[in-house]
Parts: structure tokens; sequence; C-alpha cells
């Protein structure tokens, strides 16, 4: 269990200093760019992600929200999925995830997937 906890504070650390290098770089006007949006002109459910996060550093929510919506409205969705699949690893050494997250990732997917329609729709409040 000492072992996997490790791994996973490891793990943590590398993902906040990802997060910590997107921030940074976004904020010095070098943002992350999105292979889909150069590919098709559309945005996907990802595009902003890097400005949302300098927002939520700022405690701008206002900002956030326009950055991208969706992921800002489902990340506390996320965030105990998260920690759901964590402390499930941790304690049990479990990486599969149970019926109910499964459900819970599903429906992930499908909100994501719809907020990528609707992001891209050319009406207001979306265009």
């Amino acid at each position: 269990m000492l072992k996997r906890a490790l791994r996973v504070c490891i793990a943590a650390i590398v993902i906040l200093m990802a997060c910590a290098v997107g921030v940074a770089l976004s904020r010095a006007g070098f943002g992350i760019p999105c292979m889909f949006h150069l590919i098709t002109g559309l945005d996907c459910p990802g595009c902003g992600i890097t400005r949302m996060l300098g927002a939520l550093a700022e405690f701008d929510l206002e900002s956030a929200f326009r950055a991208n919506a969706g992921l800002l409205i489902w990340s506390p969705v996320l965030v105990t999925f998260a920690v759901w699949m964590t402390v499930d690893y941790i304690r049990l050494g479990r990486k599969r995830p149970t019926k109910t997250q499964n459900i819970l990732l599903y429906a992930s997917i499908v909100f994501l997937a719809v907020f990528a329609v609707f992001r891209n729709l050319p009406w207001y409040p979306f265009g």
C-alpha cells in the first residue's frame, strides 16, 4: 500500500508541474496548440484549458467560464472520479473502474462530447 501511495504522490507532482508549466506558458503568451482546432477550425472540449487554469489561479471565475465553460462545470465530477479511483488504487490496488465508476466515466464522455458540439454553434452564447 505504501508503494502505491508513493506512486500516486509522484504522479500528482508531475501532473501539478505540467499544469503549472501550461499556465505559465499561457500567461507568457505561448498557448499550447490544439491539433484538432488547427486542422478543423473547431474548438474541442479541451480548447481553453490552459486559459481556464490560469484564470482559476487568479480566482477569476468569469474568465475561467469563458475559456472553457463545460470543463469548469464538469470539473467537480472529474475530480471526484479521480479521487475515487486513486483511493481505490491505494487501498485495494484496483486499477480498473467499478461499474458505477464506468457509468460516471461514460457520462463524462457524453457531457464533453455534447459540450463540444454546442460550443461550436454559430449563435449566442456559443458563437
